[in-house]
């Protein structure tokens, strides 16, 4: 490829950029061409900044526009998909070959989304903290932001790990009712050998955290 060339927010001078000056303040937010990778440097430009026509959901005219095919007849009467065209002459790309590269983008975003849904989630301390911060909705008057509830949440979130973590570390045995306990266990130091060598060595004994499950919570996933 060569040098990238002017992309539709450059001609147009919507703004609607990624970081562009209106997208932080409009409330259609950034135009999807600007951010769509896997269009990048089709008719040598950004992203899908030489190929919007392709693209669902655009801004241009201030406007969120529709699926790539019901505006696709509006779009080549475009001055700028007509600049592009007669730019790029016989290497331009057109909208066909364009639709299909999205549909094919489609498939491959719904294979992995297929894919994600039959893999165990994962659940986070960070998510952990997202869920206190959407349910902190409930009981705020709407008044603290969400940077102020996302602090309350993390600040939250730590003291009850750390509150854990310390009380076993004390020895102490911690209860959660309904979810389960954990205890902290010792080992005895014993003798025993090296397997690589043979070498007879001494165990240092050693304390280790234990979590047994609840009743409730056995129950619980038992019936998933």
């Amino acid at each position: 490829m060569g040098k990238q060339k002017l992309n539709c927010w450059e001609v147009m001078k919507c703004g609607k950029e990624t970081e562009g000056d209106d997208c932080f303040f409009s409330e259609e937010g950034t135009c999807p061409a600007s951010t769509e990778l896997y269009m990048d440097g089709v008719n040598e430009g950004k992203n899908a900044g030489r190929a919007c026509w392709a693209i669902a959901g655009t801004l241009c005219g201030d406007e969120i526009q529709g699926d790539s095919a019901s505006k696709m007849k509006t779009c080549m009467e475009c001055e700028f998909y007509r600049q592009v065209q007669k730019k790029e002459g016989e290497k331009f790309i057109t909208g066909s070959e364009l639709m299909e590269m999205v549909q094919y983008q489609d498939q491959i975003l719904q294979s992995k989304l297929d894919r994600e849904e039959r893999k165990p989630m994962k659940l986070k301390k960070s998510a952990l903290i997202e869920k206190l911060v959407i349910e902190m909705d409930n009981f705020t008057d709407g008044e603290t932001s969400n940077k102020v509830r996302t602090e309350i949440a993390r600040d939250t979130v730590n003291l009850f790990f750390n509150s854990i973590k310390e009380s076993l570390a004390a020895g102490d045995r911690v209860e959660l009712r309904g979810f389960g306990s954990f205890n902290v266990k010792e080992y005895d130091g014993y003798s025993g050998r090296n397997p690589k060598t043979g070498a007879k060595v001494e165990v240092q004994p050693k304390k280790s955290p234990v979590f047994r499950s609840g009743r409730e919570l056995r129950s619980m996933v038992d019936k998933k």
